[in-house]
């Protein structure tokens, strides 16, 4: 069972016993008994938001609410950004200054609202000769991409987009973007000169 914001009878919204006369429709996933369970809920909104007890009601002796180890829940209208992050030279760049010829990659990664249905990742802009990379497991998904820089990348912005799947059909998309600044080497600038002069 879970109660929702107190732990008297008139507080229970979900009971796996009888899911029909739920206030939140869901199912529990795993084996109690194990101590390996998920509880999933389903079709949420905002009004769900709150603090939720969990109570364990079997048939028999097992009986026991976790008062202690509440849970708050803040249901929100849009999913949480994804992260990004440059690397160069296997360490983070914070301040996004590459060296033009550098070997790059840019790292994205988006968590997972249900351990059933990850997002996906999408970039904008693709620059050519990349390579890209997938990971995901239960409770994220990550994408790499790894290019070597060009005067073509100075303050190009790229996107990583992610798109959540609703239960419903419906799609919700978050973005994070990152401008990369292109540092040339000194030969560069210098050939520029001459040819300006000429």
């Amino acid at each position: 069972m879970w109660f929702k914001d107190g732990t008297e009878q008139n507080h229970i919204v979900f009971d796996s016993t009888t899911p029909k006369d739920n206030k939140i429709k869901g199912k529990i996933t795993g084996d109690l008994r194990m101590k390996n369970c998920t509880t999933i809920f389903n079709s949420v909104n905002k009004s769900h938001s709150g603090r939720y007890y969990f109570r364990i009601s079997e048939s028999g002796e097992l009986k026991y609410t976790y008062t202690t180890a509440s849970v708050y829940i803040n249901v929100s209208d849009s999913p949480p950004k994804p992260t990004l992050s440059l690397y160069g030279d296997q360490m983070e760049v914070q301040d996004r200054r590459v060296l033009e010829g550098s070997s790059v990659s840019l790292f994205c990664s988006a968590f997972s609202l249900c351990p059933s249905v990850l997002p996906t990742l999408s970039w904008s802009p693709l620059p050519t000769n990349i390579s890209q990379e997938q990971n995901q497991n239960t409770s994220f998904i990550s994408s790499q991409l790894n290019f070597i820089t060009t005067h073509l990348h100075h303050r190009l912005r790229f996107n990583c987009t992610a798109t959540y799947q609703l239960e419903n059909n419906d799609t919700k998309t978050t973005q994070r973007s990152l401008v990369l600044r292109v540092l040339y080497p000194l030969r560069t600038h210098l050939y520029q000169c001459l040819h300006l002069v000429q």
